[in-house]
Order: C-alpha cells, then structure tokens, then sequence
C-alpha cells in the first residue's frame, strides 16, 4: 500500500517526500494508509494488510464451553473439562492431511439480524444438542481471531468472537457437521485443537 501511494516506509515510520507522516506507533501508520489495524495478537496469517483491505469480510461467534464436576465431599477432587468437536474433512486437501479433518471448539456464522449471543445459543444447539436453559456465559470473557482464507471468490477475511459458556450436562448430540466430540482437561483440549486460532483463545 505504502509503495501504490508512493509513501517510503521504513523502521522509523511512514513519509512522504522528506517529512515523516506516521510513526508514533503502528496503529497510526494503518490509519494513515486508509487500512484497519488488528492488534498483533489478534492476527494470523500472512499479508495483514491485503487481509484487512478486502471487502470479503465474514463474521462468526464461537463458543469455549465447559463443564464443571462437583464433589460435595472434596473440593479438590472437582475437574473441569472442555468440549471440543471433531469436523470430517471437506475438500481434497483436508482428506491428503496426515489427521485428516480438525478438532475445534463450536462455531458458526451470524445470520443477518442476529445478536452475537443469537448465535451462540443457535449454533451450540445446532452442533451439539444443549439447549440455552442448560447453558451459563461467564460473564467478562469475550475473545477475538482473525484470519484469512482465500476461495475462487477472493480472498476472505474474517472475524470469530469467542464466549465463555459453562454447561449443566456433558450429554452431547452432534450434528451432521461433526463425526466425533471429547470432554478434555485444558492441557489435553488445547493440544488436540488443531489449529492456532483455536489454541489462542
């Protein structure tokens, strides 16, 4: 973009001629250059800048749900487990991957006229049978990803708003966008995610 605008970037900002327009951080340069600034935690994938400029943008809520055994007796013998759900593959390349399919926490796209917490409690049912009266959101947690994927109608970009949901039961009924589910410890969840994103939130 600095380049199309002809506008030098360097370590110590952005300029035009010899006077220094941007630079006082990162976020400042992004503006200047008319393009959205993503916190650096929040990116994944290659080419930000191209990712954030695209007009292909997608928005989905996701849902980090877990689920609390209680031990009147000892409360240390308590353990809370975290539902991930396995998706099959879906094209040529997912089949070719060594594991093929992924292991990933519940999500899905916001249809128009939603509110993000619509699509929470939509979504967890579609995928997983549990209903919202069986369903908590802890409240304060409310986490983002972004990432990029490319499809024959360019190239995507896209927002996932994660929440932290707690459930009364561990009693799952999958749909037909998943072929196998576990309740895991976080360390044993958190390895078996597939990809990144997922391990970030």
């Amino acid at each position: 973009l600095s380049l199309h605008d002809a506008l030098p970037i360097c370590e110590y900002g952005l300029f035009k001629g010899n006077q220094q327009i941007a630079g006082k951080n990162e976020k400042e340069i992004y503006e200047k250059l008319g393009t959205r600034y993503v916190d650096p935690e929040k990116r994944i994938g290659e080419n930000e800048i191209v990712i954030t400029n695209t007009d292909i943008k997608e928005k989905s809520v996701g849902a980090v749900i877990f689920y609390r055994t209680h031990n009147t007796e000892d409360r240390t013998k308590e353990k809370v487990e975290y539902l991930i759900l396995h998706y099959p593959p879906r094209n040529i390349s997912d089949k070719k991957r060594p594991k093929p399919g992924h292991w990933d926490l519940v999500k899905g796209h916001v249809d128009k006229g939603e509110r993000e917490t619509d699509t929470l409690f939509r979504e967890i049912e579609e995928e997983t049978g549990l209903e919202k009266n069986s369903l908590e959101i802890i409240k304060n947690f409310r986490e983002e990803i972004h990432y990029n994927f490319r499809t024959k109608n360019g190239l995507h970009y896209k927002t996932v708003v994660f929440y932290l949901v707690q459930s009364k039961t561990q009693k799952i009924s999958l749909s037909y966008e998943h072929d196998n589910y576990h309740w895991l410890s976080y360390k044993d969840a958190l390895d078996m995610i597939t990809f990144k994103g997922g391990k970030e939130i």
